[in-house]
C-alpha cells in the first residue's frame, strides 16, 4: 500500500486530506440545472464524461480507451487516479469505475442519478454531524452513514438525498458511464 493503511477509520481520514487539497468549483451547468443557489462548497466529476456534458466552448482530452473526455480536474490532478484507486482496490475490489463524483458541503435535494452504468460506491468523509444519506428503495427507504463502511446502490433506479448536515463534507460517489 502506497497510500492508505488499510485499516478503515485511518484510510477514511487520509482520504480527507485528499480530498481537501481540491481546489475546484461546481460547474455553471449543475448549478442551474439543479437549480442550486449560494452553494458553499463544490461538486465535481473527476475521471472521464459523456460529449453530451460537454459546454459548446469546453476543450476537452478525448481518452480512446473509454471513448469519453477527460475532465478538467483529471487532467489538472492525474495522480489522484492512483490515490482513488489503491483506495477501491482495499474497500470494494471488485467495482469497476471510470469516473468519481467529488463533493464538498454539497448535498442535492431527492433526485436520481442520470448516466450511471449500474451501481455506484458511496463514501464520505469530514468533521460533521447529520448528513445520512436517504435511499427510497421500492420498499422500504434505508439512512446510511457512508462514514462507517462504503454504501452501494443504484441511483439511477432509486431516488436518494442527503439529509441537512453542520460541519464539512465530502463525498465520493465512483460509478462507471
Amino acid at each position: 500500500m502506497k497510500y492508505f493503511i488499510g485499516e478503515w477509520f485511518g484510510d477514511i481520514a487520509i482520504l480527507e486530506c485528499y480530498m481537501r487539497t481540491i481546489k475546484t468549483k461546481t460547474s455553471t451547468d449543475r448549478l442551474r440545472k439543479f437549480k442550486i443557489k449560494n452553494s458553499v462548497g463544490y461538486s465535481a466529476t473527476y475521471g472521464v464524461i459523456k460529449k453530451k456534458w460537454l459546454s459548446a466552448t469546453t476543450e476537452r482530452e478525448y481518452c480512446e480507451k473509454t471513448g469519453l473526455y477527460k475532465t478538467t480536474l483529471f487532467t489538472d490532478r492525474p495522480e489522484l487516479m492512483e490515490v482513488f484507486t489503491e483506495f477501491r482496490d482495499i474497500y470494494f475490489k471488485d467495482f469497476e469505475f471510470n469516473s468519481i463524483q467529488l463533493n464538498k458541503n454539497y448535498a442535492l435535494g431527492r433526485h436520481r442519478d442520470r448516466g450511471n452504468n449500474g451501481n455506484s460506491v458511496l463514501v464520505c468523509c469530514g468533521e460533521y454531524s447529520g448528513g445520512l444519506t436517504v435511499v427510497e428503495y421500492e420498499t422500504e427507504i434505508k439512512k446510511y452513514d457512508a462514514r462507517l463502511n462504503p454504501i452501494i446502490f443504484d441511483g439511477c433506479k432509486y431516488y436518494h438525498y442527503v439529509e441537512p448536515f453542520v460541519g464539512n463534507r465530502y463525498s465520493l460517489v465512483f460509478y462507471k458511464f
